[in-house]
């Protein structure tokens, strides 16, 4: 599975927001641009508090974050 993730802004705690191509949105709790996917989590309903980090995600092979700055990085997961 690929997840696609693009910078949308940033929220009250001042983590980074991405949505993906579903509408679900992930902050980034290194509260930078970082490519640490450890680092990005699923964001509760309000899309203020992590819920879980994407590397819980089942079947994730692939990220790609679109930055603010409109770079794109494309992280493959290791083996688990």
């Amino acid at each position: 599975m690929i997840l696609k993730l693009k910078y949308i802004g940033v929220n009250d705690w001042s983590y980074r927001v991405y949505e993906d191509q579903n509408g679900r949105r992930y902050g980034n709790i290194e509260l930078e641009d970082s490519n640490d996917i450890s680092a990005i989590y699923l964001l509760t309903a309000d899309y203020e508090e992590p819920l879980c980090p994407i590397t819980d995600c089942k079947d994730l092979e692939t990220v790609e974050i679109t930055h603010r700055d409109g770079s794109v990085n494309t992280i493959t997961i290791p083996n688990k």
